[in-house]
């Protein structure tokens, strides 16, 4: 969030996964009018007004076992997957670029060892009438990709993530 570029952290929540789709003609789904609308100035090239956001969902990904890992975030309209190197250093695995208009899959893999690994999608849209944020995986072994689900997604880097007082799921910062 830069408020030199007027972007404002809006509220943050906890997601079960990311698995979103949302109808973005009039409004924006995520932050309530008047924030998240963006005007056309008087540019008759453009709409009178459209939804504009961004998502940035962090946490931990619970890895079952070493292995080559495929990963999928499909977006409208653009979006990128971050994991730790060797080094501990956030490198992107998945990149999608997209831009106006722009809706489809974006595709990486990493190799990952069995444990807790950190995990940051960040998410923008920018002006379509829906928007998507998919985050999916196929672990080794699976025949195809499936949305991450909740119980291999932690808020916390700790032991026992599944334990009563943990928390499930992926925390997510929501900003125009």
């Amino acid at each position: 969030v830069d408020p030199a570029h007027n972007e404002v952290l809006d509220h943050q929540q906890i997601d079960p996964n990311i698995d979103f789709v949302w109808d973005a003609s009039d409004t924006n789904p995520v932050i309530p009018p008047p924030a998240g609308i963006d005007h056309n100035d008087g540019d008759f090239r453009l709409p009178d007004h459209w939804p504009i956001w961004s998502v940035v969902w962090e946490g931990y990904l619970d890895v079952p076992r070493d292995g080559l890992y495929a990963f999928r975030l499909l977006v409208n309209n653009g979006g990128w997957l971050e994991l730790k190197d060797a080094s501990g250093a956030l490198a992107v695995v998945v990149d999608c670029p997209g831009g106006s208009g722009f809706e489809g899959d974006c595709d990486g893999s990493k190799s990952l060892t069995a444990g807790r690994q950190y995990v940051r999608v960040s998410y923008y849209n920018n002006a379509p009438s829906s928007a998507s944020a998919i985050f999916s995986w196929q672990r080794p072994g699976d025949a195809t990709l499936s949305v991450v689900p909740t119980d291999a997604l932690c808020t916390q880097n700790v032991e026992g993530c599944s334990q009563p007082k943990r928390q499930r799921g992926i925390s997510s910062r929501h900003s125009l």
